[in-house]
């Protein structure tokens, strides 16, 4: 009885609260309707957003007239009095994203983003900082639509641009193309999103220009690069169990020479959505393996004089993948005796049997050369070489008692190129002449233990596979006038 009492007052008790709903619509300068601006009642945690037809309604448990806080990307946002609606029109007045440079892709130049021939989608460094990603395709997917991305229980996200798959998208690091790891597929671990200035994205084919493998988009990830004197960042980012990262840059210029250096590390968990019984023993197969990556990448630039420069850049990148397997079902546990000696439980988690590792080396240099106000000319040398190995813990021992690994090479993606560019402008014409030459060997092994095929080839054979492309493109950006 005295129960029920309580839920009755405890009811009249919230009825109480007096609460109202303002409601109002939101405008731009031009009184045309702005669809998901966000409404803040200030003060508190309620937001709401207004729909295709700028209107929102909120409802406040307070009887005092409170402040809305309305805003939206690309405009200013205002704060209102809830009493002064619906009776006034809320417009929020233009405020547009600043960009200034952007890179043009492996010519050497930079052009303001307004005078751009070409639909370029800029993300900031400051956008990177405050999105919260934790990697390059979160960034990707959060501040573009029409950017999926495809999970990957080791690691190895990839992404979709409108439906196209990353091995129809070209990647690049500072204008120079990422081969990535086989038929065009990208391991987007070894993108360090730390050490990225701003990340340029272009929807829609570029193949006239990069190829066939650019038929979805580019991608070009800007690095980094302080001229200070001296300069040391430490970056942390804790989002476990999916990521967390140590990142640590290093800058030092002197006289002619800035030197930059980047090392970080990234440490994941795992989880798994789906677990498997506790009766159930074999493989244990995760939503996300557990995991951890290196990354340093190293760049020198040498100003010989105001119109000539020379730029080295290396970048080393290993990832190893944990996977395990579980001897027997944890409910046999009951029955078993701890043996001293080092005799595995049943129900145990031990190291699966094959394992696999990524490895990546990329080294670039270039030279660049300022002819004079309206031409330049470039030349690079770009090698990277990507590699899986398969890692065995008991190739010479016995599972899962006695360790004794071996590893094994089973592909590798061996990747040259050379690219040479001039560019001038002539009257209203911004003329770009280049020329590109691209080697390209796969190669994959069938692992053997004993006689028999422990992981087979990509080929099914013992094979190495080559493309070499040579290619000379004419650009001409023209304009027709210069209001």
């Amino acid at each position: 009885m005295f129960f029920i009492s309580y839920l009755l007052l405890l009811f009249s008790f919230l009825f109480s609260i007096d609460s109202y709903i303002i409601r109002g619509v939101v405008y731009d300068s031009n009184e045309n309707y702005i669809n998901n601006a966000t409404v803040n009642v200030e003060g508190t945690n309620i937001y709401v957003t207004s729909d295709s037809k700028g209107f929102f309604s909120i409802e406040v448990f307070d009887s005092q007239v409170c402040t809305l806080l309305v805003s939206h990307i690309g405009y200013h946002s205002v704060r209102i009095t809830s009493d002064s609606l619906p009776k006034t029109k809320i417009i929020l007045k233009d405020n547009p994203i600043e960009v200034n440079q952007i890179t043009i892709f492996e010519d050497g130049n930079s052009i303001n983003l307004k005078d751009g021939p070409i639909l370029t989608h800029v993300i900031t460094e400051n956008e990177i900082a405050n999105s919260g990603a934790s990697n390059v395709m979160e960034i990707l997917e959060m501040a573009l639509p029409n950017i999926q991305v495809i999970h990957d229980a080791h690691g190895n996200n990839g992404i979709k641009i409108q439906g196209y798959n990353s091995n129809n998208i070209a990647f690049f690091i500072d204008g120079q193309r990422v081969s990535g790891e086989f038929a065009g597929n990208i391991d987007f671990s070894m993108f360090n999103l730390s050490n990225i200035d701003r990340i340029e994205v272009i929807r829609g084919g570029m193949s006239t220009i990069y190829g066939s493998g650019a038929v979805g988009g580019i991608v070009n990830f800007i690095t980094r690069n302080n001229e200070k004197h001296s300069f040391v960042e430490y970056a942390y980012n804790n989002d476990r169990p999916i990521l967390e990262s140590h990142s640590i840059t290093l800058t030092r210029k002197k006289n002619k020479i800035v030197y930059n250096l980047n090392i970080n590390r990234k440490d994941s968990d795992g989880y798994d959505l789906t677990p498997i019984e506790e009766s159930v023993s074999g493989r244990v197969n995760q939503t996300l393996e557990r995991n951890y990556t290196h990354i340093m990448s190293s760049n020198i630039n040498y100003s010989i004089n105001k119109n000539n420069n020379v730029n080295f850049y290396v970048k080393w990148y290993n990832k190893n993948i944990y996977k395990y397997e579980k001897t027997t079902g944890a409910h046999e546990l009951e029955s078993q005796i701890d043996d001293i000696d080092g005799i595995i439980l049943e129900g145990t988690l031990v190291p699966a049997r094959e394992i696999p590792l990524y490895k990546d080396l990329l080294y670039s240099i270039r030279y660049n050369r300022v002819i004079n106000s309206n031409s330049n000319f470039s030349i690079s040398f770009q090698h990277e070489l990507y590699q899986k190995n398969i890692r065995y813990p008991y190739y010479n021992g016995n599972f899962p008692t006695i360790q004794n690994e071996k590893e094994f090479e089973w592909s590798s993606a061996n990747f040259y190129q050379i690219t040479s560019i001039f560019s001038t402008k002539i009257s209203r014409h911004q003329v770009l002449l280049g020329i590109e030459n691209i080697l390209q060997n796969v190669s994959s092994n069938n692992i053997l233990q004993g006689s028999d095929i422990a992981y087979a080839s990509i080929f099914d054979i013992d094979t190495t596979y080559s493309l070499s492309r040579h290619s000379l493109f004419i650009l001409d950006n023209f304009e027709f006038n210069n209001t």
